[in-house]
Protein backbone atom coordinates (compact mmCIF):
# COMPACT_ATOMS: atom_id res chain seq x y z
CA UNK A 1 0.00 0.00 0.00
CA UNK A 2 2.52 2.25 1.44
CA UNK A 3 5.04 1.77 -2.07
CA UNK A 4 1.50 2.59 -4.60
CA UNK A 5 1.15 5.62 -2.79
CA UNK A 6 4.83 6.38 -3.19
CA UNK A 7 4.34 5.53 -7.00
CA UNK A 8 1.41 7.58 -7.29
CA UNK A 9 2.94 10.66 -5.58
CA UNK A 10 6.03 10.28 -8.34
CA UNK A 11 3.53 10.24 -11.16
CA UNK A 12 2.03 13.69 -9.53
CA UNK A 13 5.31 14.77 -9.07
CA UNK A 14 6.26 13.85 -13.00
CA UNK A 15 3.08 15.48 -14.02
CA UNK A 16 3.06 18.92 -12.45
CA UNK A 17 6.67 19.22 -13.64
CA UNK A 18 5.61 18.52 -17.46
CA UNK A 19 2.68 21.00 -17.00
CA UNK A 20 5.32 23.80 -15.55
CA UNK A 21 7.90 23.11 -18.55
CA UNK A 22 4.50 23.50 -20.88
CA UNK A 23 3.96 26.38 -19.41
CA UNK A 24 7.14 28.23 -19.22
CA UNK A 25 7.89 26.79 -22.74
CA UNK A 26 4.46 28.33 -24.45
CA UNK A 27 4.06 31.63 -22.50
CA UNK A 28 6.58 34.38 -23.18
CA UNK A 29 7.05 36.84 -20.52
CA UNK A 30 8.32 40.60 -21.87
CA UNK A 31 11.72 41.32 -22.43
CA UNK A 32 11.59 43.72 -19.84
CA UNK A 33 9.29 44.78 -16.67
CA UNK A 34 8.45 47.91 -18.56
CA UNK A 35 8.51 46.53 -21.69
CA UNK A 36 5.88 48.54 -24.38
CA UNK A 37 4.35 46.48 -27.59
CA UNK A 38 4.47 48.52 -30.46
CA UNK A 39 3.66 47.79 -34.40
CA UNK A 40 6.45 47.71 -37.15
CA UNK A 41 4.59 50.77 -38.45
CA UNK A 42 5.88 52.42 -35.04
CA UNK A 43 9.85 51.56 -36.00
CA UNK A 44 9.00 53.19 -39.23
CA UNK A 45 8.05 56.46 -37.46
CA UNK A 46 11.20 56.74 -35.78
CA UNK A 47 13.57 56.39 -39.01
CA UNK A 48 15.48 59.52 -40.18
CA UNK A 49 18.53 59.70 -42.75
CA UNK A 50 21.12 57.93 -41.56
CA UNK A 51 20.81 56.05 -38.19
CA UNK A 52 18.82 56.27 -35.38
CA UNK A 53 19.44 54.57 -31.77
CA UNK A 54 16.42 53.70 -30.37
CA UNK A 55 16.39 54.05 -26.44
CA UNK A 56 13.10 53.31 -25.66
CA UNK A 57 12.04 49.94 -23.87
CA UNK A 58 10.07 48.63 -27.02
CA UNK A 59 9.44 45.32 -28.69
CA UNK A 60 7.77 44.43 -31.55
CA UNK A 61 5.72 41.05 -32.33
CA UNK A 62 5.25 39.72 -36.34
CA UNK A 63 6.17 37.04 -38.81
CA UNK A 64 9.38 36.09 -40.37
CA UNK A 65 7.88 36.74 -43.92
CA UNK A 66 11.50 36.44 -45.93
CA UNK A 67 15.26 34.72 -44.80
CA UNK A 68 17.63 32.66 -46.42
CA UNK A 69 15.74 29.26 -46.50
CA UNK A 70 15.60 29.61 -50.48
CA UNK A 71 18.35 32.56 -50.42
CA UNK A 72 16.28 35.17 -51.15
CA UNK A 73 17.57 37.65 -48.83
CA UNK A 74 21.46 36.90 -46.76
CA UNK A 75 22.30 37.99 -43.22
CA UNK A 76 18.98 38.99 -42.93
CA UNK A 77 15.08 38.46 -41.84
CA UNK A 78 12.10 40.37 -43.00
CA UNK A 79 9.42 40.41 -40.44
CA UNK A 80 6.15 41.66 -40.78
CA UNK A 81 2.86 42.22 -38.62
CA UNK A 82 -0.48 43.60 -39.85
CA UNK A 83 1.14 47.57 -40.45
CA UNK A 84 3.96 46.37 -42.39
CA UNK A 85 7.57 44.77 -42.51
CA UNK A 86 10.74 45.59 -41.45
CA UNK A 87 14.12 43.95 -42.22
CA UNK A 88 16.77 42.90 -39.54
CA UNK A 89 20.63 42.85 -40.00
CA UNK A 90 22.07 39.78 -38.93
CA UNK A 91 25.59 38.43 -38.91
CA UNK A 92 24.59 35.12 -39.75
CA UNK A 93 24.55 32.56 -43.03
CA UNK A 94 21.95 30.71 -41.70
CA UNK A 95 19.21 32.54 -40.73
CA UNK A 96 16.29 30.02 -41.39
CA UNK A 97 17.88 28.23 -38.25
CA UNK A 98 17.30 31.21 -36.12
CA UNK A 99 14.24 32.39 -37.34
CA UNK A 100 12.58 30.00 -39.52
CA UNK A 101 10.60 31.07 -42.04
CA UNK A 102 6.56 31.98 -41.35
CA UNK A 103 7.41 31.73 -37.75
CA UNK A 104 6.36 33.96 -35.35
CA UNK A 105 9.52 36.55 -33.68
CA UNK A 106 9.60 38.95 -31.03
CA UNK A 107 12.04 41.58 -31.40
CA UNK A 108 13.98 44.03 -28.52
CA UNK A 109 14.48 47.32 -30.09
CA UNK A 110 16.16 48.73 -27.41
CA UNK A 111 19.58 48.94 -27.79
CA UNK A 112 19.10 48.55 -31.92
CA UNK A 113 19.59 51.70 -34.45
CA UNK A 114 17.28 52.03 -37.32
CA UNK A 115 18.33 53.17 -40.36
CA UNK A 116 16.98 53.63 -44.05
CA UNK A 117 18.86 51.84 -46.79
CA UNK A 118 17.55 53.97 -49.95
CA UNK A 119 13.75 54.86 -48.96
CA UNK A 120 13.51 51.02 -46.97
CA UNK A 121 14.13 51.02 -43.21
CA UNK A 122 16.48 48.67 -41.87
CA UNK A 123 17.39 47.55 -37.91
CA UNK A 124 20.41 46.29 -36.59
CA UNK A 125 23.81 47.04 -34.47
CA UNK A 126 25.27 50.51 -33.81
CA UNK A 127 27.00 51.61 -37.07
CA UNK A 128 30.90 51.07 -36.61
CA UNK A 129 31.83 51.89 -40.30
CA UNK A 130 29.94 53.00 -43.94
CA UNK A 131 25.92 51.10 -43.70
CA UNK A 132 23.27 53.27 -41.76
CA UNK A 133 23.42 49.85 -39.44
CA UNK A 134 25.82 46.77 -38.31
CA UNK A 135 24.19 43.14 -38.21
CA UNK A 136 23.63 42.23 -35.21
CA UNK A 137 25.98 39.65 -33.71
CA UNK A 138 25.38 35.85 -33.81
CA UNK A 139 26.45 35.89 -29.50
CA UNK A 140 23.67 38.74 -29.36
CA UNK A 141 20.96 37.32 -31.01
CA UNK A 142 18.75 35.78 -28.45
CA UNK A 143 19.26 39.39 -26.89
CA UNK A 144 16.75 40.80 -29.36
CA UNK A 145 15.21 38.07 -31.31
CA UNK A 146 13.13 34.76 -29.96
CA UNK A 147 10.04 33.07 -30.90
CA UNK A 148 6.92 33.41 -29.22
CA UNK A 149 2.83 32.31 -29.72
CA UNK A 150 1.10 32.84 -32.86
CA UNK A 151 -1.46 35.63 -31.18
CA UNK A 152 -1.87 37.09 -34.68
CA UNK A 153 -2.24 35.61 -38.33
CA UNK A 154 -0.35 37.83 -40.71
CA UNK A 155 -1.49 36.51 -44.07
CA UNK A 156 -0.29 38.17 -47.52
CA UNK A 157 -2.37 41.45 -48.84
CA UNK A 158 -3.74 41.18 -52.33
CA UNK A 159 -2.80 44.18 -54.13
CA UNK A 160 -2.61 45.32 -57.84
CA UNK A 161 -0.09 46.55 -59.57
CA UNK A 162 -1.83 49.64 -59.61
CA UNK A 163 -2.30 50.11 -56.20
CA UNK A 164 1.23 49.38 -55.00
CA UNK A 165 3.78 52.26 -54.29
CA UNK A 166 6.57 53.06 -51.95
CA UNK A 167 4.61 53.60 -48.69
CA UNK A 168 4.28 49.53 -48.98
CA UNK A 169 7.94 48.96 -48.43
CA UNK A 170 8.53 45.68 -46.80
CA UNK A 171 4.62 44.55 -46.86
CA UNK A 172 4.16 41.08 -47.20
CA UNK A 173 1.71 41.06 -50.62
CA UNK A 174 0.63 38.84 -53.27
CA UNK A 175 -0.39 40.01 -57.05
CA UNK A 176 -2.81 37.81 -58.59
CA UNK A 177 -3.58 36.80 -62.51
CA UNK A 178 -0.64 38.61 -63.74
CA UNK A 179 2.58 37.45 -66.10
CA UNK A 180 5.64 38.27 -67.27
CA UNK A 181 6.27 40.77 -70.12
CA UNK A 182 6.64 39.19 -73.13
CA UNK A 183 10.31 39.75 -74.03
CA UNK A 184 11.26 37.88 -71.08
CA UNK A 185 9.11 34.52 -71.83
CA UNK A 186 12.60 32.53 -72.08
CA UNK A 187 14.15 34.32 -69.57
CA UNK A 188 15.69 32.84 -65.98
CA UNK A 189 14.79 34.11 -62.84
CA UNK A 190 18.57 35.52 -62.97
CA UNK A 191 21.21 36.63 -65.44
CA UNK A 192 24.34 36.13 -66.01
CA UNK A 193 27.75 38.26 -66.21
CA UNK A 194 30.58 37.97 -68.40
CA UNK A 195 32.75 35.43 -66.19
CA UNK A 196 29.16 33.08 -66.57
CA UNK A 197 28.39 34.13 -62.49
CA UNK A 198 24.13 34.49 -61.56
CA UNK A 199 23.31 38.42 -60.51
CA UNK A 200 20.79 39.97 -59.09
CA UNK A 201 18.11 40.70 -61.75
CA UNK A 202 14.90 42.37 -62.47
CA UNK A 203 11.85 41.09 -64.44
CA UNK A 204 8.70 42.61 -65.14
CA UNK A 205 5.14 41.43 -64.78
CA UNK A 206 2.13 42.77 -65.88
CA UNK A 207 -1.57 42.55 -65.98
CA UNK A 208 -2.23 43.99 -69.08
CA UNK A 209 -2.07 47.45 -68.47
CA UNK A 210 -0.05 48.13 -65.31
CA UNK A 211 3.85 47.00 -64.67
CA UNK A 212 5.80 45.75 -61.52
CA UNK A 213 9.11 45.34 -61.36
CA UNK A 214 10.40 41.73 -59.52
CA UNK A 215 13.86 41.64 -58.52
CA UNK A 216 15.82 38.22 -57.84
CA UNK A 217 18.72 37.73 -55.78
CA UNK A 218 22.11 36.00 -57.89
CA UNK A 219 22.23 33.59 -54.59
CA UNK A 220 18.12 32.20 -54.82
CA UNK A 221 18.13 28.56 -55.35
CA UNK A 222 16.09 28.95 -58.25
CA UNK A 223 18.90 31.49 -60.38
CA UNK A 224 19.17 29.02 -63.04
CA UNK A 225 14.96 28.49 -63.07
CA UNK A 226 12.80 29.80 -66.34
CA UNK A 227 10.53 32.10 -64.94
CA UNK A 228 6.93 31.00 -64.97
CA UNK A 229 5.18 30.84 -68.16
CA UNK A 230 1.35 32.19 -68.42
CA UNK A 231 -0.63 33.49 -65.31
CA UNK A 232 1.01 33.26 -61.64
CA UNK A 233 -0.11 34.44 -59.00
CA UNK A 234 3.42 35.69 -56.57
CA UNK A 235 3.91 36.56 -53.06
CA UNK A 236 6.65 38.80 -51.66
CA UNK A 237 7.56 41.76 -49.94
CA UNK A 238 7.67 45.36 -51.68
CA UNK A 239 11.46 45.63 -51.62
CA UNK A 240 13.84 48.27 -53.01
CA UNK A 241 16.48 47.58 -55.13
CA UNK A 242 18.12 49.42 -58.75
CA UNK A 243 16.91 52.81 -57.10
CA UNK A 244 13.43 52.13 -57.33
CA UNK A 245 10.70 49.71 -55.41
CA UNK A 246 10.81 45.93 -56.76
CA UNK A 247 8.54 42.86 -55.62
CA UNK A 248 10.99 40.38 -54.12
CA UNK A 249 9.46 36.94 -53.92
CA UNK A 250 9.72 34.67 -50.76
CA UNK A 251 9.61 30.92 -50.23
CA UNK A 252 9.78 30.64 -54.11
CA UNK A 253 5.96 31.72 -54.02
CA UNK A 254 4.94 31.69 -58.12
CA UNK A 255 2.01 30.11 -58.48
CA UNK A 256 -0.92 28.75 -61.03
CA UNK A 257 -3.62 31.30 -59.87
CA UNK A 258 -5.39 28.00 -59.54
CA UNK A 259 -3.21 27.09 -57.01
CA UNK A 260 -3.32 29.66 -54.56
Amino acid sequence: MLSTMKNRYSLYIIALAVALCSISCTTQEPYGKNTTRRDIAYLWSLARHGSVAIREDISVRGMVVANDKFNEVTKSIIVADMSGGIEVAIDSYNTESIAPLFSHVELNISGLHIGRQGIKCILGAPPTGEYVVDRIAERDISKYIRPCDNDDTIRAKQMSIAEIDRSHLLHYVYVDGVRFIDEERSAKWCDRDTTGNYIESIRHLTDGKDTLRVVCSAECNYAATDIPKGMVSLYGVIDYAKQDIALRITHYQALSPTHR
